[in-house]
């Protein structure tokens, strides 16, 4: 029984750090308005991807799920974890690329503010004297 309560606080604590890591990814800047025009078909390309290859995952899924309902020996527990596993492995996929995607946009928005603060830096460097 420790184990299992251990287990959903372990968890509830791990989507609690993801709800924060994600809101902190979120709340970064943006880029420019060409970026984000960018952005925003890497957006829509990757939701094509992930449509189309969660429906040729299911075709693959759900008869396998059918087959573990049926056989007697395994049962409707079996195939409830299946599906449980196949409904968050999908969730996890789905919320992954979409944070990815967002926080591609905002690391390349860091790295030219960084870049741009660096060159401003040098500029004002003093020369050598010799």
């Amino acid at each position: 029984m420790f184990q299992i309560v251990l287990s959903f606080i372990a968890a509830i604590a791990a989507l609690v750090v993801g709800v924060g890591l994600f809101r902190r990814v979120i709340a970064a800047p943006t880029s420019t308005e060409r970026a984000n025009e960018i952005a925003a078909a890497i957006r829509s390309g990757a939701e094509a991807f992930l449509s189309r290859q969660y429906r040729t995952i299911a075709k693959v899924g759900v008869p396998i799920l059918l087959v573990v309902l049926v056989l007697p020996s395994l049962g409707k527990w079996y195939a409830f974890g299946f599906l449980a596993g196949s409904v968050a492995s999908a969730g996890a996929g789905f919320i992954g690329m979409n944070v990815s995607v967002r926080a591609n946009l905002r690391v390349a928005e860091a790295a030219r503010a960084a870049s741009a603060a660096r060159s401003c830096s040098r500029s004002r460097v003093a020369p050598s004297p010799g």
